[in-house]
């Protein structure tokens, strides 16, 4: 191996290429940020539509169900009629 010390040796990367190396890297990550913002805003946008439709589907079920009591107690009514009325 020779008397020098392990530093004497050739680096691996040339520091342009570290430079390149760096810079790729730093693109990468903005890009990624950028990326995560993006579905960050996407999310909330799916989350306050989310909410939309549960409202709408609360707003219906409420109605519905008002219906279904009307609808019930007339039938109990016509249903008393008839057994009281004679025949």
């Amino acid at each position: 191996m020779g008397g020098g010390t392990m530093y004497d040796r050739r680096p691996l990367l040339r520091p342009q290429v570290l430079t390149a190396l760096a810079q790729a890297l730093a693109s990468a990550k903005a890009d990624l940020h950028q990326q995560h913002f993006r579905h960050c805003c996407e999310l909330a946008d799916l989350r306050q539509e989310l909410n939309e439709l549960r409202s709408v589907v609360a707003d219906v079920t409420a109605t519905l169900r008002e219906k279904a009591d009307a609808d019930t107690s007339q039938l109990r009514r016509e249903l008393a009629r008839q057994l009281v009325a004679p025949t």
